[in-house]
């Protein structure tokens, strides 16, 4: 008899389907990786030999290599076939590029698709992805705290197994919950979609409908993998793809953070209660009702090119343009975008980026004198200017975060090492946490994957989170796989809001022992504002229904200080504190509709602000003024370091007011 030999590719690969196929392969180390589409793949638009991309929500080991969750794999769209005369199928070919090991570059990744599902969101997902975020900030703030059909048809399906750890768990991912059994070559949610396996390492997988073949972003591409000795650096002529993973081209992030862990969600609480503190929840009295107070001193600022811009809509909530904070007790630096011109650097332009030109103006709380003009360069969006301690500031001035002192001297100066995606600042400001994005791609690499999405504000990069301490000083820092959301923290955790319903939200608290602790459940038919204030207070707003909105102040237990609502065009969005934390301060946006930030607001509605002083120790109103603003923006009213006055950003000036002592 005859026989045949068998090329060493598909040796290879028919190995490497067995290993997660076949149950007699159990003791085989291989497993799938489940993988997400970043983008659309159309075969009425797109070319032979175009890029597409896909992004690892699962971890795949073999040996010394193995590839973490948010590993961007990159391939090629080998061939297009659309249908047509003679034509009755229309097929797809795609094959991924191989890659070196992100772990060992002794051995090489090769990628094989072997199965396609739809887009598909496990309801515990968005829980558990939170909970890989969160114990990296936990991690990175502990840290900080202990140091301070076509060509012969699809081929035959094989049976999976129960394996732990083969396609049948999609790998052993911490972002999928749910078993799933299903076959090589199977395709589903795309019904008139087949699936031929590749025969040789080198093959694509070819993809057929009868119709147009069509697959959206986040279609769930399984795939395994060939493990191989790396032959990428041998001139073979391949194209291969970078190894786009957490820690590509980078050293270990200092900390050396261990990996995540998975950590169960708390037990949700059954009923919806207020619990207030022991002396009773106090209700603010209506915002709306206040009078205007005689300012003790007014500083027009209108020759230094200050004026509200009331001709736009502005979406999406309040903005940063402007800012005021005080410098001890007799310094008040107001700082506002004048939107000159402004020239961008080289670097600038490359990024795409248009910075602002933000005008600072340093006077007299007593009298109201200038004392400094400075012009400074900030980034295009987001806040640049917050409250410190001791009577200093932290800004975000170019590419830096520098400290100010009296006189705006400046303190300390921390270069930040990538663009910056967020501040935020524990209540006794002795903890400063950055995220830095983390920018893996190349040049050509990124515009292939931006050209693939759509866009390239939507290509996602990786993620530093870097404690900083009071004088700038790094103490620690771990790399995450995307970009996370902006937590509140407080001396003892981190504070995030999370939907549990419609209309339900849970606050919940991750000490830096990454211990969750339930503070509040609260209703807001949109997603609740959350902010932290000296003393280890929080403020939460939230909405009730379209037209109302509601506002708590709560203590560091979850215990309610304060309540209040506002009605007819009502925004109640920020408040200050004075360091110490004996007071704080309320503002109240009036506008003469009601707000809808997602169609947008006309700056010309607003009409008037509110701003109201509370003490700390039993929620009771010792100061409240109304003013004429249209600004429309978070911090534009501040508390200076012992409370005794209070400056806010009026129409064309700034008016300081002398409150006294508290009562």
């Amino acid at each position: 008899m005859q026989r045949h030999p068998i090329p060493g590719g598909r040796i290879a690969v028919l190995a490497a389907i067995c290993s997660v196929f076949l149950t007699a392969c159990a003791h085989a180390q291989l497993s799938s990786i489940t993988t997400k589409l970043l983008g659309r793949i159309d075969s009425r638009r797109i070319a032979d030999g175009a890029p597409f991309f896909v992004k690892t929500i699962s971890a795949w080991k073999q040996g010394h290599c193995s590839i973490p969750m948010g590993v961007m794999l990159e391939g090629r769209v080998t061939k297009v076939l659309k249908r047509g005369p003679g034509v009755k199928w229309e097929e797809v070919d795609l094959r991924f590029l191989p890659i070196p090991c992100p772990t060992d570059d002794a051995q090489e990744v090769t990628p094989l698709l072997v199965a396609i599902h739809g887009p598909k969101k496990n309801s515990n997902d968005d829980m558990l992805a939170r909970e890989v975020i969160m114990t990296a900030f936990a991690q990175v703030a502990g840290s900080h705290s202990a140091n301070a059909g076509v060509s012969g048809g699809p081929a035959a399906a094989g049976t999976l197994g129960h394996n732990t750890g083969t396609l049948g768990r999609g790998g052993l991912t911490p972002l999928s919950s749910a078993q799933e059994d299903f076959r090589a070559g199977e395709v589903r949610d795309y019904p008139s979609v087949k699936l031929s396996l590749p025969k040789l390492t080198s093959d694509p997988t070819v993809l057929t409908s009868s119709g147009e073949l069509f697959f959206d972003p986040d279609a769930r591409f399984m795939i395994v993998v060939r493990l191989a000795p790396s032959t990428l650096s041998h001139g073979t002529g391949n194209e291969v793809a970078s190894a786009a993973s957490p820690s590509a081209g980078s050293a270990q992030p200092a900390g050396n953070a261990k990996q995540p862990s998975i950590r169960s969600a708390p037990n949700p609480v059954p009923v919806l209660v207020e619990n207030c503190v022991s002396e009773g929840c106090v209700t603010a009295p209506n915002a709306t009702a206040a009078t205007t107070e005689l300012a003790q001193t007014e500083v027009p600022l209108r020759d230094l090119a200050y004026r509200p811009r009331t001709s736009r809509t502005i979406v999406g909530g309040l903005e940063d343009d402007a800012a005021i904070a005080f410098l001890g007790d007799d310094q008040i630096f107001i700082t506002f975008n004048a939107h000159p011109l402004v020239l961008r650097s080289q670097t600038e332009a490359e990024h795409s980026s248009a910075p602002r030109q933000i005008r600072g103006v340093l006077v007299s709380a007593v009298d109201g004198r200038r004392l400094r003009v400075v012009d400074w360069k900030v980034p295009e969006q987001g806040a640049y200017l917050w409250p410190f301690d001791q009577g200093r500031i932290l800004a975000h001035i170019g590419n830096a975060l520098v400290i100010y002192g009296h006189n705006l001297e400046e303190q300390a100066r921390w270069e930040i090492p990538g663009p910056l995606v967020f501040v935020t600042i524990s209540p006794s400001r002795t903890l400063i946490l950055a995220a830095v994005k983390h920018e893996k791609y190349d040049a050509a690499t990124f515009r292939r994957l931006a050209e693939f999405i759509g866009s390239a504000e939507e290509v996602q990069e990786d993620c530093d989170l870097i404690a900083l301490n009071g004088q700038l000083e790094e103490t620690s820092s771990h790399r995450v796989t995307q970009i996370p959301a902006r937590p509140a923290l407080l001396d003892s955790g981190m504070i995030s809001a999370v939907q549990e319903s419609s209309s339900l939200w849970k606050v919940d608290e991750t000490n830096w022992g990454n211990h969750d602790r339930r503070l509040a459940e609260l209703a807001s038919a949109c997603a609740p504002i959350v902010q932290t204030l000296p003393a280890n207070l929080l403020f939460v707003s939230g909405c009730e229904g379209s037209s109302s909105k509601w506002y708590r102040v709560l203590r560091s237990d979850g215990k309610t200080l304060l309540r209040g609502a506002t009605t007819n065009g009502g925004i109640p969005e920020y408040t200050d504190a004075s360091p110490s934390g004996h007071l704080f301060a309320i503002g109240v946006e009036h506008a003469i509709r009601d707000v809808d930030w997602h169609t947008g607001m006309q700056v010309a509605d607003l009409e008037s602000m509110t701003v109201a002083v509370y003490r700390a120790s039993d929620g009771k109103r010792i100061f409240a003024t109304k003013v004429r603003s249209h600004a429309v923006d978070r911090r534009v009213f501040a508390l200076s370091d012992s409370g005794q006055r209070l400056a806010i950003l009026a129409d064309e000036s700034v008016r300081i007011y002398k409150i006294g002592r508290a009562p």
